[in-house]
């Protein structure tokens, strides 16, 4: 169990589940999605629940493993709670993160192409390469006066997502159109709902 003084939203949200780490076996991520988060707050590992969340936070496990999602989650707000001042602290730290992510062996090659538009149509495929039991899907870019749009849509069980992670996500598609050599690049959470997030995401045309 969380120290749910040191640890509130991860202990909420790990409350929350409805059958714990074992809720939700469907969906699951990739380590390298996380992993980050074990080598940069080392400390975080003691206080963790054993089990998967403890090894994913001590890197003993492979970059390209599948760990169930809501293990990520935990780690994940495990780092806001105690090592991150603020929410924007935690979107500044996971665009740099995944800047790092994007940049592996196993990413790099669906990341880096010659323009946002490619990327952002391909979506499917670069979410699912990371995540199993949700999914993000996108509407035709179409350009507004000097600028492209989208609108992402991702789409997923019931309380599986913590609100923290839905927003850490616009910083997160951010880094991925920056290595797409996107410019002037502008990503906002819509409309939300238990089930779906909403995406406008823009950039210079």
């Amino acid at each position: 169990m969380l120290d749910r003084a040191r640890f509130p939203n991860a202990s909420a949200y790990l409350a929350s589940l409805p059958k714990g780490l074992d809720s939700f076996p469907e969906c699951r991520v990739r380590v390298l999605v996380f992993e980050h988060i074990g080598r940069q707050y080392p400390e975080l590992v003691r206080d963790a629940p054993p089990g998967p969340v403890a090894s994913l936070l001590a890197g003993s496990l492979d970059s390209s493993d599948w760990v169930p999602e809501v293990v990520g989650q935990v780690a994940n707000l495990m780092a806001r709670d105690v090592c991150l001042l603020s929410d924007e602290a935690y979107c500044e730290w996971t665009y740099e993160m995944s800047l790092v992510s994007f940049g592996k062996p196993l990413l790099r090659p669906l990341m880096r192409l010659i323009s946002p538009a490619l990327l952002v149509l391909g979506s499917a495929k670069r979410w699912s390469a990371l995540h199993t039991g949700s999914e993000l899907g996108t509407s035709a870019v179409r350009t507004n006066g000097e600028r492209n749009e989208v609108v992402g849509r991702l789409r997923f069980p019931p309380g599986i997502f913590p609100e923290l992670f839905l927003i850490g996500l616009c910083p997160a598609f951010r880094a991925a159109l920056s290595l797409a050599r996107g410019r002037d690049i502008r990503v906002e959470l819509g409309q939300r709902s238990d089930v779906n997030a909403e995406y406008v995401v823009s950039w210079a045309a």
